[in-house]
């Protein structure tokens, strides 16, 4: 894939960073909530995964359950995501797309301002 060099921006009070705006997925799918972005930068995000890949999720699912900031696993042939919570009709999408939601309470690390990911030293194997 092409590398792109253009800046996205953020819009949303709600998300002070990426990863609590957007996660990217081990099936080629992101997890996008769209009033964090400006109308040009949700444009380049549906360019770079492809507008087929983007499942739009819920102020509920962004801000309560801190979706974008789960984790995903692929292990053994099996592709997960592993988060605090997950709104039923994203748990039920997510499960249709073939990936296993498996929740983990992290409630009181959430009280610090972070969550799963936080937590995580990614060593890339």
């Amino acid at each position: 894939k092409q590398w792109y060099q253009r800046q996205s921006t953020g819009v949303s009070e709600l998300c002070y960073h990426l990863d609590t705006a957007m996660l990217n997925l081990s099936l080629g799918h992101a997890l996008v909530f769209p009033p964090a972005f400006d109308t040009a930068s949700y444009s380049l995000i549906k360019e770079i995964n492809g507008e087929s890949n983007i499942i739009e999720i819920s102020e509920e699912d962004c801000v309560t359950n801190f979706v974008p900031n789960a984790i995903p696993v692929h292990s053994g042939g099996k592709h997960y995501v592993v988060g605090m919570g997950f709104s039923p009709g994203l748990r039920e999408q997510l499960e249709q797309l073939g990936y296993t939601v498996l929740v983990t309470p992290y409630q009181e690390f959430r009280k610090s301002g972070g969550s799963i990911r936080c937590s995580v030293l990614d060593i890339g194997i």
